[in-house]
């Protein structure tokens, strides 16, 4: 997994300068959340040869689980979590 890190507002509606950080692992993940104001997960696992669509939920919801409870627990006052169809 692949988190990146940047400041939402400042990014997309202003010329101010940013940073961006790369995180990756579950170790790096409540540093990568520490003051986001939004999180966008974008998609799942992808489908794998011989792979049903429930094994695909199942694994695409643990992921989904696990972020959320860590989005929670890091960045409570979030401004919202999008997901994008994780079962394909």
């Amino acid at each position: 997994m692949l988190l990146l890190c940047v400041p939402w507002f400042h990014t997309f509606h202003t010329l101010v300068p940013n940073q961006v950080a790369g995180y990756a692992g579950a170790e790096q993940l409540a540093d990568a959340l520490k003051g986001c104001e939004l999180v966008i997960i974008p998609a799942g696992v992808p489908r794998k040869p011989g792979m049903t669509r429930d094994d695909l939920f199942n694994i695409n919801a643990g992921i989904v689980k696990n972020l959320v409870e860590a989005i929670a627990e890091h960045c409570p006052t979030v401004c919202g979590v999008v997901g994008r169809d994780l079962v394909t």
